[in-house]
């Protein structure tokens, strides 16, 4: 059965051969408890402009928390897989990837609240643009295996939007409530003043 899309249109042309390819993330992700989001504004493409971005504020107090590694890897970035929901809407599932290790009480601490907690990641690209994973339903671990004798004494942790729950948009650019600011909030990981 072919699904006929009435919702979105091109509005614009998208020429590429100029542009050098942004490839690579900064290795490191603000994990934010999706519960400390205070208030937010998604706002995505609509009546011939483009837009696709989201800004928020934690709730007082609140803050995001840091989890970084060795800036030459690779074991840190976000990638999204499309499919369609039971009516033919386009659903996203949002996936980033960071590299914990350790054997000490803190790493243990930290896969724990991973595993049980649900949660809003940031990430940002090489070019400062900072992106937002799991935004609307958040994120949450999946199964791992978990070494220190293997894969370079750690374990690539994967944080996935739940099956049942999949986001409705692709992941969003973060724009800050101070024009520019947005590399400024991601290092000081989003803090509520």
């Amino acid at each position: 059965m072919a699904v006929t899309s009435i919702c979105g249109k091109l509005a614009s042309d998208f020429i590429q051969d100029c542009k050098a390819p942004i490839k690579k993330f900064h290795q490191q992700a603000v994990l934010i408890n999706k519960d400390d989001i205070d208030t937010s504004t998604i706002t995505t493409t609509g009546g011939g402009s483009c837009a696709y971005n989201v800004s928020f504020a934690l709730k007082s107090g609140k803050t995001g928390y840091r989890i970084a590694g060795i800036e030459a890897g690779s074991s840190f970035f976000g990638s999204v897989s499309k499919s369609r929901d039971d009516n033919g809407y386009p659903v996203y599932t949002h996936n980033v990837t960071i590299f914990l290790s350790g054997v000490d009480e803190q790493t243990k601490c930290v896969l724990d609240a991973l595993d049980s907690g649900n949660y809003v990641v940031a990430m940002q690209y090489m070019d400062g643009t900072v992106v937002i994973y799991g935004f609307v339903n958040g994120m949450n671990t999946g199964d791992y295996d978990y070494s220190v004798q293997e894969n370079a004494g750690g374990a690539a942790i994967v944080l996935s939007s739940a099956e049942s729950a999949p986001e409705n948009t692709l992941p969003l650019v973060y724009v800050s409530s101070t024009p520019g600011n947005e590399g400024v909030d991601f290092d000081d990981k989003f803090a509520a003043a």
